[in-house]
């Protein structure tokens, strides 16, 4: 575990990144007449998911993002052990994908690649 100032960094990055994310689904919903308000971040990212933004192993990566962020968020008495899981998450997983929007005249849709460690 990284000593608490890198990992309340991380933890903020990785608040920001989910938020980001929700806007981008939310924003492809509006633009795409298929916005409902009552939608929750999860719903968000799913229902812009069946809409072709992205594909289903991003759709299910984002809502672990988002499951981790909300207990982290919204879980105080669990916020120590919820921050520790997001760190791991970040080591483990988040920091080997790259996330990037694709966009032209036709569509728009959020595409990822994996990064392999180098050896030393």
């Amino acid at each position: 575990m990284p000593n608490d100032i890198v990992a309340r960094g991380m933890t903020g990055y990785f608040s920001d990144f989910t938020e980001y994310i929700i806007d981008i689904c939310e924003t492809y919903l509006v633009i795409n007449d298929r916005y409902s308000p009552r939608l929750s971040g999860v719903e968000l990212v799913k229902t812009a998911s069946s809409f072709g933004l992205m594909d289903e192993f991003l759709c299910d990566f984002i809502v672990k993002c988002i499951v981790l962020r909300n207990r982290f968020t919204h879980d105080y008495y669990k916020r120590d052990i919820a921050e520790k899981d997001i760190v791991k998450f970040c080591h483990s997983q988040m920091l080997y994908l790259d996330i990037f929007l694709e966009a032209s005249n036709e569509f728009i849709k959020l595409e990822y690649k994996f990064n392999k460690v180098k050896d030393a």
